[in-house]
């Protein structure tokens, strides 16, 4: 028995008797049945250190799978099964995908192949297509699996958790079929799916606190850099299976990316020793606790001094075997590029007391520092500055004005996939909530909330309808970001790209998709028209 097995049946069994101890605790008396969902299932997780029964059923189903797939390697000795003939009319290349199912039940790299391998592949291949045709691109996913596959190692291990836990590999292709961005995480670090899912962290989502332990645990061997990047990829792969899984809605996506990229630059900051040498401001997205795939970080820095800013940044994306942290943009600071990057209070006051313009003042709606000496001042400045702004009369008008342009220079030769700059797309919707709160002084920096708020004092309409239509196309962003982690505002324009995106969403087909896209553009836009 290898190590592998050893730690898995050995972490196995300590589990297994843990949870038996809590339910022959509650009387006394012996049992080995697991209580039906519900409160006392959900006493039962909290008491063995869960924080909810999915997270408790996703280690249950992590180590009881492994625990099984040991038991059929070792003690069941089943006959050889032959390939059935394979129903490979589903792919848009049947024959390419028929070399690499053939490809799947060859030899690894070190050349494995045993008669029980092929047993094991012989009952996994019908789980395999049947887990593959539903999904939005069997092709590239079964290539994606292959890939892995490879780099795993010792081929009948994997298989023998696969057909031992048919979930486990429908998670796998969901992944697979979901992200090319994830599957090379995967690739890279094969363990984390293992790891991701027999540590129940599928079940709960974690805040900047929680990251922040993490991070400070430095569980691997590597050089401060490179264990943040590790770390940040591990998080990213949980949080993305969450999404994947249905486990976390968009808000809640949002919340989870925010508070990791979160916990990240301040883990960079104390690791570099600038606590008290800059202030660090989140702006756009991250300051408004909106981040997605694919997402910059917007920042600007408050300080006398530059260099610790410029620490910062090149701290954050330097390209290193594990990659960059985060890419980060400070362009929104006084002056714009041709600006310091770090300036003191006074610079900012004097700047918006005579040069900044609208959008500039626009864009501190959403600011919120997260790090740094003095971000109670810079808060009670930039909501005073935002207020002043917003009491001038061309506020509302001026807003408009900077998104007709925004939607005439950047909608492109296709509005209707222009699901940011286009009419009835997202910068509609914010750039006019926006507005409203600068006209009657309501301060938020989330979106959603931000409409909630107008609705909570009487000044809107309508909120739940066109919050719910903005967080449609937030999460059509979400589906089409995730493959490669790239901010894309658009819609492919191929119709067979369009309906792998509808059915990523959960649409049948294409048409509905885009009936439900065009509807939730209508509605943005028809709320954001009657704002006067």
């Amino acid at each position: 028995m290898d190590a592998r097995d050893l730690d898995a049946l050995t972490s196995g069994y300590r589990f297994l008797r843990d949870v038996e101890h809590r339910l022959q605790i509650e009387d006394e008396e012996q049992t080995h049945t697991l209580p039906a969902p519900g409160p006392e299932r959900l006493t039962l997780a909290r008491g063995l250190g869960f924080g909810d029964e999915a997270a408790f059923d996703a280690a249950l189903v992590a180590h009881t799978g492994a625990v099984r797939g040991i038991f059929e390697k070792f003690l069941h000795g089943s006959a050889d099964r032959p390939l059935a003939a394979r129903d490979a009319g589903f792919f848009d290349d049947p024959a390419a995908a028929e070399k690499e199912l053939a490809e799947l039940g060859r030899p690894d790299a070190a050349g494995h192949v045993s008669p029980r391998s092929r047993k094991l592949y012989a009952r996994l291949e019908p789980l395999l297509l049947a887990g593959l045709r539903p999904l939005a691109d069997p092709d590239g996913a079964l290539r994606r699996l292959v890939r892995f596959v490879e780099r795993y190692g010792i081929r009948g291990l994997l298989f023998e958790t696969l057909v031992s836990n048919p979930r486990l590999l429908e998670l796998l292709l969901r992944l697979f079929d979901s992200s090319r961005f994830l599957t090379e995480i995967l690739l890279r670090r094969p363990q984390l799916l293992e790891e991701t899912t027999r540590t129940g962290g599928l079940g709960r989502a974690l805040d900047v606190a929680a990251h922040l332990e993490g991070l400070a645990r430095r569980e691997e061997n590597l050089a401060v850099g490179d264990w943040t990047r590790v770390y940040r990829s591990a998080q990213i792969l949980r949080i993305a299976l969450r999404d994947i899984l249905g486990f976390a809605g968009i808000t809640e996506l949002q919340r989870e990316f925010t508070a990791l990229a979160e916990a990240c630059l301040i883990h960079t900051v104390r690791v570099l020793g600038i606590e008290e040498s800059v202030t660090v401001i989140a702006m756009g997205k991250f300051g408004g606790g909106e981040l997605s795939y694919g997402c910059d970080l917007d920042l600007i820095f408050m300080g006398d001094d530059p260099a610790p800013a410029a620490e910062l940044i090149k701290a954050m994306t330097t390209q290193t075997g594990e990659g960059i942290l985060y890419p980060v943009d400070a362009r929104l600071r006084p002056e714009g590029e041709s600006g310091v990057l770090a300036t003191p209070m006074e610079t900012y006051r004097q700047y918006f007391k005579g040069r900044a313009q609208l959008w500039e003042a626009q864009a501190l709606t959403k600011a919120r520092p997260v790090a740094g000496p003095g971000q109670g001042e810079f808060a009670a400045w930039a909501r005073a500055a935002w207020g002043e702004f917003a009491r001038r009369e061309d506020a509302l008008p001026g807003i408009r004005r900077m998104h007709e342009r925004v939607e005439r220079e950047r909608a492109g030769a296709n509005p209707l996939v222009a699901f940011k700059t286009g009419r009835g797309g997202l910068m509609e919707l914010e750039f006019h909530t926006q507005a409203l709160q600068m006209r009657h002084g309501i301060w938020e920096t989330n979106t959603v909330r931000a409409i909630e708020a107008l609705a909570g004092a009487g000044i809107i309409e309508g909120a739940s309808e066109v919050a719910g239509e903005y967080l449609f196309l937030r999460r059509c962003e979400a589906a089409i970001r995730r493959m490669d982690n790239a901010s894309v505002s658009v819609l492919p324009d191929e119709p067979a790209e369009q309906r792998r995106v509808g059915i990523r969403l959960g649409f049948d087909t294409r048409d509905a998709f885009l009936t439900r896209y065009r509807a939730a553009r209508a509605a943005i836009h028809a709320w954001c028209a009657g704002i006067s």
